[in-house]
């Protein structure tokens, strides 16, 4: 029987609720009932990668979609700057492509560099009126 997340989610709250011998709110199995088919050594959450993962700002590697939402820009934006700009670097673990993280820093320093030599227009009002 495949849970999806949220069903997930409600089974290990009742399970852990069961184990401190409280029956949980709202909880629709009592506190007897077990979980045959949803124990956490059987879906292996004790030790899932994820709930032991580092925050993302003290990862070496990101993924994509961290490295997306660190820049803030598109995923076909970091995909034309990784490939075709070759202003970031992407390595590729088999199948997997992470972004170093020491790559996007010294993206937005070059950016940075750029815009401090780059000259600045004065705004002559004259013109404008």
């Amino acid at each position: 029987m495949a849970l999806n997340r949220y069903e997930l989610l409600e089974r290990l709250r009742e399970l852990l609720a069961t184990q401190e011998g409280a029956e949980p709110a709202g909880s629709k199995m009592s506190a007897n009932a077990s979980l045959d088919h949803c124990s956490v050594e059987r879906l292996d959450l004790v030790h899932h990668p994820v709930l032991e993962a580092q925050p993302a700002t003290q990862r070496m590697l990101l993924t994509v979609p961290e490295a997306c939402a660190e820049l803030r820009i598109s995923r076909a934006q970091l995909y034309i700057l990784t490939n075709k700009q070759h202003v970031i670097d992407m390595i590729h673990i088999g199948k997997l492509s992470r972004i170093p993280r020491a790559s996007l820093e010294a993206y937005v320093e070059q950016l940075r560099q750029k815009q401090r030599t780059a000259p600045r227009l004065a705004f002559d009002r004259e013109l404008c009126a």
